[in-house]
Order: C-alpha cells, then sequence, then structure tokens
C-alpha cells in the first residue's frame, strides 16, 4: 500500500483513495470500507430493517420539517412528469384512498362519523350506500359555506343539485309531484 491507496478492510482490496468515504473517527480521515464495501452494506441494512429504517427517517424528517419541505418540493419541481405519473398511478390503484383524502382536504373530514350517524343509507332516500360503487356516494355539503350536509346516493345528489340546492325550487317541484 502507497499514500495513494488504502486497504478496504471488508473487501481487502487495495483502492484509491477517492473510493473511501471521509470519516473523521479514523485516524487518517478516510472509512474503513470502500464506497462500493460502505454502499452494499447500507443497501442490505436497509433491506433487512425496513421498520428500523422508516422510523428513523421519520424521526428526521419530523425534527428537519423545513429542510425535508424544501428538498421534497425541489424533486417536485425538477421532476414534474415523473411524480404527475406517479401520483396518477397511485389514485388509479387508489380510488377509495383518493377519495378519501379529497373529502379530508376539502371539508376537514372523510365523513366516516356521518355516515355511520345515519346508518350507512342516503339521508334522502335510504337506500344502502354500501351497495353502490364510491363513485357513487356523495358527501354533500353546500356550496357557499362548504358545510357537510350529509351523505347522498348519485340519484339524490344530482336531483338536488339540478334544483341549485334551492329549497324553493324542491318545494315546488314537490308540489308539480303531488298534483299531477
Amino acid at each position: 500500500m502507497n499514500t495513494l491507496t488504502k486497504s478496504c478492510t471488508k473487501c481487502g482490496a487495495d483502492k484509491p483513495l477517492p473510493d473511501y468515504y471521509a470519516d473523521p473517527k479514523c485516524r487518517d480521515g478516510l472509512a474503513h470500507w470502500c464506497k462500493v464495501c460502505a454502499l452494499a452494506h447500507a443497501r442490505d441494512y436497509r433491506v433487512s430493517n425496513p421498520e428500523r429504517v422508516a422510523a428513523k427517517n421519520k424521526r428526521w424528517r419530523e425534527a428537519n420539517r423545513d429542510h425535508a419541505a424544501s428538498t421534497k418540493r425541489a424533486y417536485r419541481e425538477a421532476n414534474r412528469e415523473k411524480v404527475a405519473a406517479a401520483d396518477s398511478a397511485w389514485r388509479a390503484a387508489n380510488p377509495e384512498r383518493q377519495i378519501d383524502y379529497q373529502r379530508r382536504y376539502t371539508y376537514g373530514t372523510d365523513g366516516r362519523d356521518l355516515l355511520a350517524s345515519q346508518g350507512g343509507l342516503c339521508a334522502i332516500c335510504a337506500c344502502d350506500l354500501a351497495s353502490l360503487p364510491p363513485n357513487q356516494q356523495h358527501l354533500d355539503h353546500c356550496h357557499e359555506t362548504k358545510r357537510v350536509r350529509g351523505w347522498l346516493c348519485h340519484g339524490c345528489n344530482t336531483g338536488i343539485g339540478k334544483l341549485k340546492d334551492d329549497p324553493a325550487l324542491l318545494r315546488a317541484a314537490l308540489a308539480y309531484l303531488e298534483t299531477a
């Protein structure tokens, strides 16, 4: 070994100094393992300990919120198409979770407690909402105040929407139906 190379204690190979990470705890200021061995070890550790790695990463993100957010923002801006494709794929694979997320974001609730209080039934026609696909179950809300009113089936939600959420129009429609 000369001063331009170092022997890796993991693989035993003599490698140039730039092939080692800096490590101030080591006498020569370079890690004992070469970069290839260090990366392989780190990769194996991540595969073998996913829960520990996830917990450590979560703690770091919580302790460094601003840095984590700016890094994520920079990545999303630099990789718009890639991120959009991944987002679309996730939405397609998780339609119910996407709908819940949208409801929480828009209304501040996913409405599960309200649905349970309604017995899982439409607030107007009392049909079983669980028998309908997710895109036929609607968390009804006031468009002006965004206040959630209740769960409706697609037909009832469309009906009050066509009548512009106007009680006077609904009463007029009821009077019309009762006279016919």
